[in-house]
């Protein structure tokens, strides 16, 4: 509590600029897709909301190709797919729509 004290009410009171437009805009470019990544997993599921995650942040803000960004998150999110239902058969969450039943797990 007295740091707080100190930081509102103190002599010593820091008044500089927090953080500045274009900080917040860095930050902002990252938060808000983690948070429609993170409503995007109760739908679609961790495998295919993570594929999208993946392939839009390398398009966005990697500036790679299309083809090369779903190639490259196909590829990982295949092989964690194969790490935890197949060989460590740990289930992991697939969504409402639940998009990948059709393969039987």
């Amino acid at each position: 509590m007295g740091i707080l004290y100190q930081s509102l009410f103190g002599k010593k009171r820091n008044t500089e600029i927090f953080v500045d437009s274009e900080q917040l805009k860095r930050v902002l470019t990252v938060f808000v897709p983690a948070l429609v990544y993170v409503a995007a997993i109760q739908l679609l599921g961790l495998y295919v909301a993570s594929a999208i995650y993946i392939t839009a942040f390398m398009i966005v803000l990697g500036k790679y190709s299309r083809v090369k960004s779903v190639v490259v998150s196909l590829v990982f999110i295949t092989l964690f797919f194969l790490m935890f239902e197949v060989w460590f058969k740990v289930p992991l969450y697939k969504g409402i729509l639940n998009p990948l039943g059709f393969l039987g797990y």
